[in-house]
């Protein structure tokens, strides 16, 4: 979002720890600059989080009359740390509540959670659950606001089938396989067990298929447990020549351009980025019928949606989609055409500007 946003109407200064990872900025254009913050505590530790608050907090002080919107993209600590001194010193602050920040429950950093919620300007919110939660929970409803993610429509694009062919041949796919992918961390909340099970179940029905899972498999965005059970659960349905962990990559579009199908089994999503990557490929899409997911999908027509931890629905959605052409192709434009129309980075940009220019102007005029 950052990168799409017109630096004559909106800029930002992107805080982060020293070694953290703004976005980057589309070629010729500076829509941001980055303060890296030092931090001398080991990076995932409590520590570390702490000292990089007082830092973040020390630098938004000295920095108050540079800026005149607070951004939070998640409302996890230190978030209402920050929310407190930006209405102390007078200015907007919107938090993005990205999936569970929300949640009804009495633990004692949540209720804090909660609380912060109720004194920012707005509260940005990828679904409909998590608005009617943070009405719930005492937020105005003016002050939420839809703003869905976007995904860059020409990077992530269809190809030509011999073009097709020749991505294939560079990532070591044969031409006559039906290729299932899913993107995202390898944990249980993305429900990837549960599409191991529905990939054997769909290659014992004599289909030559290959699934491939892209995502990290090592360090704090992957659980280090789980990915040991999924590689035991591969071996222990002799999965192996046809199930690929291929780790993070570069790469993602290339392998959705080679891909016949996309699932995603999630178990909670506030509004995956991969499947909207994957919708803009013009890929037929399988996701969980769950918050996020059913907003983007509307079943039989831009994409398929099943029960979470069914495998069997999965599999027999993926046998659905290799037998029948047609609706694979009609379902993939489809697909393309909603990630187009309603979910591109440029209108995500465009909305956010529209919300960081109407609360700066309210702001002076206070």
């Amino acid at each position: 979002m950052i990168a799409a946003c017109d630096p004559g109407l909106v800029r930002f200064t992107w805080l982060s720890a020293r070694d953290g990872q703004p976005p980057q900025p589309t070629a010729g254009s500076e829509p941001f600059q980055t303060s890296a913050l030092p931090v001398r505590a080991r990076r995932d530790s409590a520590v570390a989080q702490i000292e990089f608050s007082l830092r973040a907090c020390a630098h938004i002080v000295r920095c108050r009359h540079a800026f005149d919107v607070l951004y939070l993209p998640m409302a996890y600590f230190p978030a209402p740390l920050l929310v407190v001194l930006g209405r102390l010193l007078r200015r907007p602050v919107v938090v993005r509540i990205a999936r569970g920040e929300a949640s009804r429950t009495r633990k004692p950093l949540a209720v804090l959670r909660q609380r912060m919620l109720r004194l920012a300007s707005a509260v940005v919110v990828l679904n409909e659950d998590s608005a009617v939660r943070l009405r719930q929970l005492g937020v105005r409803a003016s002050d939420i606001c839809y703003i869905p993610n976007g995904v860059d429509t020409d990077r992530f694009h269809p190809v030509s089938d011999e073009e097709r062919r020749r991505v294939r041949a560079r990532l070591g796919i044969d031409e006559d396989e039906f290729v299932v992918m899913y993107v995202g961390s390898i944990c249980r909340r993305k429900g990837v067990e549960a599409l191991i099970q529905a990939f054997g179940m769909f290659v014992a029905r004599g289909a030559k298929g290959r699934l491939l899972l892209v995502g990290p498999t090592e360090g704090a965005e992957a659980e280090p447990g789980f990915v040991e059970e999924i590689r035991r659960s591969v071996d222990e349905n002799e999965l192996g020549c046809s199930v690929a962990l291929m780790g993070r990559s570069d790469c993602v579009e290339q392998a959705l351009q080679a891909s016949d199908v996309f699932v995603l089994p999630s178990r909670a999503e506030g509004m995956p980025n991969a499947l909207l990557e994957a919708m803009a490929t013009g890929l037929p899409c399988i996701g969980t019928d769950i918050p996020g997911i059913r907003e983007i999908v509307r079943s039989g027509e831009n994409g398929l949606l099943v029960s979470t931890d069914d495998p069997a629905a999965i599999a027999d959605r993926v046998a659905q989609l290799l037998g029948d052409r047609a609706l694979r192709d009609d379902i993939g434009r489809r697909a393309r055409s909603t990630a187009r129309s309603l979910f591109s980075i440029q209108e995500t940009a465009v909305r956010y500007q529209a919300l960081f220019s109407r609360l700066a102007a309210r702001s002076v005029s206070l």
